[in-house]
This record gives structure tokens, C-alpha cells and sequence, in this order.
């Protein structure tokens, strides 16, 4: 075995024992049984990405940091740092880079290639003359010329033509011995055998020239894919306002029943102390005081429920702001004089706004729009295309430069697609489908569109009535519990009394707190039922305050 076949079996085996399959238990790409968790090694452990808004979140943060928070600055925070928004507007940057490289399709195509090609080529066994006469006779291409020699093989597998065997003798002779030099010398030029280093640099331009549409269907699909993009990013944004809009007012809400329920246990402190100091003098029994202890207590556990409760909706709030659940913040108040009923517009009328300003229902749109543009795209595809093309290619032979060439070439060239099994057909019948998809994705839209206005509509009036009722309510609870207590401090009354007038006062405070919260949640969603959330045409009940 020579050296060049001992190192080809040398690389081979190890090529064979790289890719031999090994257990991946032991390489540690799956856990080592099905009840263990699998442990990752740390040098596939992600770090978190940096954001190039970091260094701004400290001063972000000091806008609601102080003491006067407005809702506008909460609202101006979320849409900063909430990771929606910013997933959004880089999808639509990214489909405005996609409009651009639909248009690189429109320039010429230039490339350059550089080739440095070595070779060096020898035989490998020879087999030297150890005495040739001087004069070579025809019959001594014998050696050559035989059939299957491996040097006749060598050189019939390289394309060579054979030559007689005095030209590959060196005929150099000993002058003391009188005998001629055992080696062979090959020529380089004649047999192509020996070092070679050539150098060759190509520049070619291609453009294509006619395609029916294809490309610049392509760049209009592109763009309203950007639209599309863009539209979404439009909902984003008012699903975020919507969402830190009602985590705002949940929290308000739960806020304002955690006062209320703190008056409530005055009240009941209140009861408490006037029922045992007559039964210290003999006045009530002590069933009296036991209720009202009881009554007590329970106040104190809707207390303590509360003020959980206040804790997950602050940490909602935070989410919806983009912010970590424990991050630390101010909160305006809700105005307490608001205008109940601000909407004056009849429900076929606002269906009719939403359609006109509802972001998702332009991108369905869009949508559409870049699927018939698909259309054209995929006709075009089995379509005939025209080309043209420039060659500029330079060869130099390094060990030569005789041989040093170089060479201009240019070409038109049409592509006629004849049979591909029905592809092309096939493809535009499929996207013709995809904007029938999309035709009735547009009217799936209209129709949610309707139904979430009306929806949104008829809460809000709802809750208009549940607002006003539960004000009367609340006054007449608040009159007659003082009533109660009046009596039952004067002795004509019971603690049963009291207490049902003070079950009954907690409750119409519960309800008229709940009744404000769903007010301010069913008007917000009136504007993002309509599209108008964020815009100069949505209700803004808050801003009365900012005023």
C-alpha cells in the first residue's frame, strides 16, 4: 500500500467513526431516564437579549413615579414598554424591509468569482529502465502500449495521448560506467503531469428582462403585506390602551370597595360598642352584642380578601403597563362627577363608524389585496421569462503565462416552462382559493365588528341604569341605616335592625362602586368596539380631571 492509499484509508475510518450513532443519553441531549428531568448543559443557556430601550426605563418610570400621575402618563408608559407594541412595529419594520427586497428583484445582478486552483500530479509507481540502448527501436513501446499496464490505464483515464517510450527516457548516459540513468523524466506540457497554479476571475451581469408581471406583482403583495403589518400594529396599540384601560379601573374599583368596606367596619365597630355598653347596663341581652361581634368579624374578612385581591390587580395593572408585577407606581384617582351618558350615537351608526376606523378590518383588507396580487405571482411563474446575461473571464496560468487568457460573452435567453405535472396551474388555482379565503375573512370581520359594537353598546347603557339606580340606592341605604341606629340607640328598635340596615348599606356601597367600574370599563369598550381607542374621536371620561 503506498502512502496516498494509506492515508485515504486513514480519513475514511475516522469519517466512518464520527458518524457512527451514539446513545444520546451519554452525549447529554436527553435525560438519562423517562421520570428525570433533563438537565441542559451551560454552554446552550440563552442569555436574555438587551433591549435598546433599557437605558430609557428608568426615566420612563419617573413619569409615573410622581406624585401627580395622570392616566395619559400610564397610558404613555404601557405603550413604550409593553412587549406587544414593540413585537408589532418590529413585524411591520420587517415587512417594509420584505417591500425592499421585492424590489431587488428590479436591478441588474452582478457577481464576481475568484478561482486560485492548485494542483500537483505524479505517478504513483514507475518503473525505471535499468538499460536502455541508446538507440530506441519502434519495438520498444511494447511498455506503453500494453493493454492493461498501469501506466497505460493512468494515462487513458486522464485523457492523454500515448507518446513513445524514448521521449520519456532520459538518455543521459555514465560516461564512467558506460550505462544510461535508470530514471524516467515526463514532460509537463506534453502529458499534462506536474505542479499547476492558475488564477481565473469571472464577473457576469444578469437582468431579468420580462417575466408578465411576476416581479412587480410580487412587490405589491409585499406592500400590502406591509399594510397589513401596519393595520395590526394600529390594533395592538388599542389593545393595549383597552387592556391598562380596564386593569386601571378594576383596580380603582377594588381600591374603592376596600374604603368602603373599611367604613363598613366602622359602622360595625360602632354597633358593637353601643350594644355592649347597654348591655353593661342591663339594657339589650347579650345576643346583641354577639351579633354585632359577628357582624364585625365578617367585615374584617372581607377586609383581608380585598386587600389580596388589590394586590393581584395592581400586578395585572403592571402586566398590562409592561412593567414587572412588583414594580412600584402611582395611580390617579377616578373623577368623582363624570358625564353618565356620553354617548349620544345610535348603535347602526357607530356599527358604520367601526367599520370605517377598526384597524383589523382594514388589514383584512390588505389581506386581500396581497392575495390576489398572489394570484399574478403564481400565474407568472408558468409563464415564459426573458434574460439577459454578460460573461467577463480572465485565466492566468501562474507557472505559464503563455496560456494566460481572457474572454467576453453575452447572451439573450428565454425560458419557456413547458410541462412541470401541472405545478404552475395548480399554484394559481390555490391562491385564487387563498383570496377566496380572504373575501370571506373580510366579511367574518364585518360581522364580528357589528356584533362586538352592539355588544358594547347595550352594556354601556346597562350600566348607565345600573349607575343611576344604584345611587338612589346607595342614599336611601345610607338614611336608612342612621334611621336604624337612631332607633336602636333610643331603645325602640332591635340589632336586628341595625344590622340587616347595615347588611343592606355594605351592599348598596358594593354595588354603586361596582356599578362606577363597570360604567368606565363598558365606555372604553365602546371606543375599541368602534376603533377609536387611542384616536382624537374616542371618549375620554378621565380627562375631565387632566382639565
Amino acid at each position: 500500500m503506498n502512502r496516498v492509499s494509506f492515508i485515504l484509508c486513514m480519513c475514511t475510518g475516522l469519517l466512518l467513526t464520527s458518524c457512527c450513532p451514539k446513545d444520546p443519553t451519554c452525549l447529554g441531549q436527553t435525560s438519562i431516564d423517562p421520570g428525570v428531568f433533563w438537565q441542559p448543559k451551560d454552554d446552550i443557556l440563552t442569555c436574555p437579549c438587551e433591549y435598546p430601550w433599557e437605558a430609557e426605563l428608568a426615566s420612563t418610570l419617573d413619569i409615573i413615579r410622581k406624585p401627580h400621575v395622570q392616566v395619559a402618563d400610564l397610558l404613555d408608559v404601557a405603550l413604550f414598554m409593553n412587549p406587544l407594541t414593540q413585537q408589532t412595529w418590529a413585524n411591520a419594520r420587517a415587512a417594509a424591509y420584505q417591500v425592499e427586497i421585492a424590489r431587488a428583484a428590479l436591478y441588474p445582478t452582478v457577481t464576481l468569482d475568484s478561482e486560485f486552483f492548485i494542483e500537483d500530479t505524479e505517478f504513483d509507481d514507475v518503473t525505471p529502465v535499468s538499460s536502455v540502448d541508446s538507440t530506441v527501436t519502434p519495438a520498444n513501446d511494447f511498455l506503453l502500449n500494453i493493454p492493461h499496464s498501469p501506466l497505460h490505464r493512468f494515462l487513458l483515464g486522464r485523457g492523454l495521448e500515448l507518446i513513445p517510450l524514448a521521449s520519456l527516457i532520459n538518455n543521459n548516459t555514465d560516461e564512467a560506467a558506460g550505462t544510461t540513468d535508470p530514471s524516467l523524466v515526463v514532460g509537463d506540457t506534453a502529458m499534462g503531469i506536474g505542479p499547476s497554479r492558475t488564477l481565473t476571475h469571472t464577473l457576469a451581469l444578469s437582468y431579468l428582462l420580462l417575466d408578465f408581471g411576476g416581479r412587480q406583482a410580487t412587490i405589491e403583495a409585499a406592500k400590502q403585506a406591509l399594510y397589513a403589518s401596519n393595520w395590526t400594529h394600529n390594533r395592538q396599540i388599542q389593545q393595549v390602551i383597552i387592556g391598562v384601560l380596564q386593569a386601571y379601573y378594576a383596580y380603582m374599583g377594588v381600591s374603592h370597595l376596600l374604603e368602603a368596606r373599611y367604613s363598613d367596619l366602622k359602622n360595625a365597630q360602632k354597633n358593637y360598642e353601643a350594644a355592649e355598653a347597654q348591655f353593661q347596663v342591663g339594657i339589650r341581652n347579650k345576643l346583641d352584642v354577639l351579633q354585632t361581634q359577628t357582624e364585625l368579624i365578617s367585615f374584617e374578612l372581607a377586609i383581608a380578601d380585598l386587600k389580596g385581591q388589590k394586590e393581584i390587580v395592581y400586578g395585572q395593572l403592571a402586566k398590562a403597563m409592561g412593567l414587572q408585577a412588583n414594580t412600584e407606581f402611582q395611580l390617579p384617582e377616578i373623577p368623582a362627577h363624570l358625564p353618565i351618558d356620553v354617548v349620544t350615537e345610535q348603535v347602526d351608526a357607530l356599527i358604520e363608524e367601526a367599520k370605517q376606523n377598526r384597524p383589523d378590518l382594514a388589514a383584512a383588507y390588505a389581506f386581500h389585496a396581497q392575495t390576489k396580487a398572489q394570484v399574478i405571482v403564481a400565474r407568472s411563474q408558468g409563464l415564459p421569462t426573458l434574460n439577459t446575461s454578460a460573461n467577463l473571464v480572465e485565466f492566468n496560468d501562474l507557472m505559464n503565462p503563455s496560456f494566460n487568457t481572457h474572454s467576453i460573452s453575452g447572451a439573450f435567453t428565454i425560458s419557456v416552462p413547458l410541462f412541470s405535472g401541472f405545478l404552475y396551474m395548480n399554484q394559481e388555482r390555490q391562491a385564487r382559493e387563498y383570496v377566496r379565503a380572504a373575501c370571506a375573512n373580510i366579511r367574518n370581520v364585518e360581522i364580528n365588528i357589528a356584533l362586538e359594537v352592539m355588544t358594547s353598546y347595550f352594556n354601556f347603557k346597562t350600566a348607565v341604569e345600573n349607575l343611576h339606580y344604584s345611587q338612589k340606592f346607595l342614599k336611601f341605604s345610607e338614611e336608612a341605616y342612621e334611621a336604624a341606629t337612631l332607633t336602636y340607640q333610643e331603645g325602640l328598635g332591635t340589632i336586628l335592625d341595625v344590622l340587616s340596615a347595615q347588611r343592606t348599606l355594605a351592599n348598596a356601597r358594593a354595588q354603586h362602586i361596582q356599578a362606577r367600574t363597570r360604567w368606565a370599563i363598558a365606555l372604553s369598550n365602546i371606543s375599541f368596539a368602534v376603533g377609536t381607542t387611542g384616536t382624537d374621536k374616542e371618549i375620554k371620561p378621565w380627562k375631565q380631571r387632566e382639565k
